[in-house]
């Protein structure tokens, strides 16, 4: 039996991470290790390992040793306690589990629990798991070539492992150090393409399997800011407004009426061709009325009336003759008219 300052020593030793509990993934033969190393250590020789085998029990495994194992009347050896302790929390149940965990523990999975760490990060965790899990596996499990051939198809299927699985090392080690230096090559490469593409705005990503984008001789187009949607919902375009808005400045064209079609041929052919005789009304045979029953004009101002001004002299001097129109011309009536309709197009955005 160890002294009390033995035990102590041995206490003071260990922390609650070094000692076994009996859970999933807590293998004993590792504890184990641990206990010989530090039990050296607090100067307690193999003889006397039994008298502090429950200081490195903790958790179920704790408590499974003061129901079943600390009997006063009987005193149990060092390998008899380590038997019994196994065989209760490492059955074949749980060799089974573990090899099912060691087959489907692959990188992609890793990557999917942990999707904002890096690839190299991703590795070293899928390490780790598989040489914890090995330690709880049977005996044809614990050499280096069995965890060398798992690793190599843990990483199968993720892309940037693919330079290492073309020609693997045939050790463990060999095989690490290729997939660090497969997964760094591929990052750096990954990470200059994005700066391409940045730097020239994915010109000429097509070019291998296609045509490219069209030369613009070195003139970038610019978005049309009336059609271009903008970045904030308040300031979006309705589509039913543009489609309106639209429909609204081409309505004058859909129209059939006399008028409007006497307007057209005054417009494209000439006021020689509108024939005469259209209108019911007596101003409408003239060619000048003819041409502007389209925009609405009021027969009393396409009269040729004899106005005066404020020194009572008639407006002559305001019409004019053209080549184009045979009749005279009231100008300010007509300038008059048309700043009307200016000022309409302007506040409702419709065509007269």
């Amino acid at each position: 039996m160890p002294s009390p300052r033995q035990l102590t020593d041995l206490t003071k030793l260990y922390s609650n991470e070094m000692k076994y509990s009996g859970e999933i993934y807590d293998i004993l033969e590792v504890k184990l290790l641990i206990f010989r190393d530090n039990c050296h250590k607090a100067g307690i020789p193999h003889a006397q390992f039994a008298g502090a085998f429950s200081i490195m029990l903790k958790g179920k495994a704790l408590r499974y040793y003061f129901d079943r194992l600390c009997e006063a009347n009987r005193d149990l050896d060092f390998h008899t306690l380590v038997a019994r302790i196994k065989n209760h929390f490492e059955t074949e149940e749980s060799q089974q589990a573990y090899l099912a965990a060691w087959r489907n523990t692959t990188l992609p999975r890793v990557i999917h629990e942990n999707p904002e760490k890096s690839h190299l990060e991703y590795l070293d965790i899928l390490l780790d798991r598989l040489t914890t899990i090995q330690r709880a596996l049977s005996i044809i499990h614990q050499s280096d070539e069995a965890l060398r051939d798992q690793l190599l198809n843990a990483c199968r299927g993720v892309k940037k492992c693919e330079l290492c699985l073309f020609s693997p090392a045939p050790t463990y080690k060999g095989v690490y150090n290729q997939l660090r230096s497969a997964i760094g090559t591929a990052t750096r490469s990954t990470n200059q393409q994005f700066w391409t593409d940045r730097t020239y705005q994915g010109q000429g990503r097509q070019a291998r399997f296609g045509r490219g984008p069209p030369r613009t001789n070195g003139f970038k187009q610019q978005p049309n800011p009336s059609t271009a949607l903008p970045a904030t919902p308040k300031k979006c375009y309705d589509r039913r407004r543009a489609y309106d808005g639209f429909r609204a400045k081409y309505k004058h064209l859909q129209d059939t009426s006399p008028p409007a079609f006497n307007h057209f041929l005054a417009w494209h052919e000439g006021l020689e061709e509108i024939q005469e005789g259209t209108s019911s009304r007596s101003t409408s045979n003239s060619p000048i009325s003819q041409y502007f029953q389209a925009l609405e004009i009021p027969e009393d101002t396409l009269q040729d009336t004899q106005e005066t001004d404020n020194k009572g002299n008639p407006w002559q001097a305001q019409q004019f003759h053209t080549s184009y129109f045979t009749t005279p011309v009231n100008s300010p009536k007509i300038v008059a008219e048309l700043a009307d309709q200016a000022t309409r197009y302007a506040l409702i955005k419709e065509d007269p």
